[in-house]
């Protein structure tokens, strides 16, 4: 996950230079639930793109890796 859509805080997994720390290593997911952000928005492209992908299969199936839930 990358910050690519703003979100409000940068995130870092555990490898070996950040001494495997989880402390950043965090999402906020109930960004998408404040109306007072644009979050939703982004949100409900994402349901229409993983729709348009089950309708009309457009992501490789043939056991190559997947990145969406």
């Amino acid at each position: 996950m990358g910050n690519e859509f703003g979100h409000p805080e940068w995130i870092d997994f555990p490898r070996l230079d950040n001494g495997w720390s989880y402390k950043h290593c965090r999402r906020n997911w109930d960004l998408v639930d404040d109306k007072l952000l644009r979050f939703r928005f982004f949100h409900e492209f994402d349901k229409a793109m993983i729709k348009l992908d089950t309708d009309y299969v457009l992501l490789d199936r043939s056991g190559g890796e997947q990145y969406i839930s």
